[in-house]
């Protein structure tokens, strides 16, 4: 019989073994997969929280029944349920599309959270990469319900690419009015301070960046692309089970996401308690905030929003 303690030293003391545990490919690799871990259990644990949230606004109780512990083990039990369901393909629908439409949408937004672990957030790429993926997120939305080839579907598709190119201007302005005051921080002596926070000098481009980032995410009040009054669920209409259970995730992925990037943008330095602000903030203004129509988003954007941010970064580059 081999001897497996002779075994173990004998691989240990090869000096590939040991470069390979050592190796920065290895260790970026075991860096990515707990950041996803976390990520994930994030996502899950935020679920919880958001329903709780939302159980205190709408006086009434959230999940407390799964387990004695107030229903902590709720996710879980929810995640369960969904991947024993069987995920149906609409026989008329684009079956691959379909199908691949989650799974991307998902890994969108994972790698949009891998841009920190990275050289890349240190550079002036890192909200170039960012505002691209967000807008990768909104067209494979459309091209999911397209897939599934549905009038329901097929409305809620048109709805999340108008909305999608309407607010990326926003949220592209707000991006800029900030990246300007950062440049002139760094180019002051007296305010080089990377923890300034900078939402504090231009509050109505903060605003107005969250906002923005609500309608990228189809997060409420901007969650028109579903409408379950209007369009009974919108381009979800047809998901189930375990697909349905990716692009929950993905949703669930872009508010954390959103949490991380005001954070980091408007109030440095990254903390989690900030994070966790925000993100209270982006629950409360879902469960408080009724739906707007589609017929008044387009005004909304083009005539209120727009102008007021340029009035705010021309101020911004007069005042500062």
């Amino acid at each position: 019989m081999i001897n497996r303690k002779c075994l173990v030293e004998t691989l240990l003391s090869r000096p590939s073994v040991i470069e390979f545990f050592t190796s920065v490919s290895f260790l970026t690799i075991a860096v990515y997969l707990s950041s996803v871990t976390a990520m994930l259990m994030g996502v899950a644990f935020l679920s919880l929280f958001e329903r709780k949230m939302m159980g205190v606004v709408q006086y009434r109780l959230g999940p407390n029944k799964v387990s004695n512990l107030h229903g902590v083990i709720q996710p879980f039990s929810d995640a369960v349920k969904l991947a024993s369901k069987q995920a149906p393909i609409p026989s008329s629908g684009e079956g691959v599309l379909y199908g691949v439409s989650p799974v991307i949408m998902c890994m969108i937004y994972l790698v949009a959270w891998c841009i920190p672990l990275t050289h890349v957030c240190q550079t002036s790429k890192s909200l170039v990469i960012l505002l691209a993926l967000l807008s990768c997120s909104a067209l494979w939305q459309a091209i999911s319900g397209w897939a599934a080839n549905s009038a329901y579907s097929s409305i809620g598709s048109v709805r999340a690419i108008a909305q999608a190119i309407s607010f990326e201007i926003v949220v592209s302005v707000s991006m800029l009015t900030f990246i300007f005051l950062s440049m002139k921080g760094a180019s002051n002596e007296g305010s080089s301070d990377s923890s300034f926070w900078l939402g504090g000098l231009n509050m109505v481009a903060a605003s107005l960046l969250l906002l923005g980032f609500l309608a990228e995410s189809g997060r409420g009040p901007f969650d028109l692309p579903e409408g379950e009054s209007e369009l009974v669920g919108g381009y979800l209409v047809d998901y189930g089970g375990g697909l349905y259970k990716l692009i929950f995730l993905a949703e669930n992925l872009a508010c954390l996401l959103i949490g991380g990037v005001i954070t980091f943008v408007c109030f440095p330095p990254l903390s989690c308690w900030k994070c966790l602000a925000v993100m209270t903030l982006v629950i409360l203004i879902r469960s408080s905030m009724p739906r707007i129509s589609f017929r008044s988003m387009m005004p909304l954007v083009w005539v209120t929003m727009l102008p007021l941010l340029i009035s705010a970064m021309a101020t911004s580059m007069l005042t500062t």
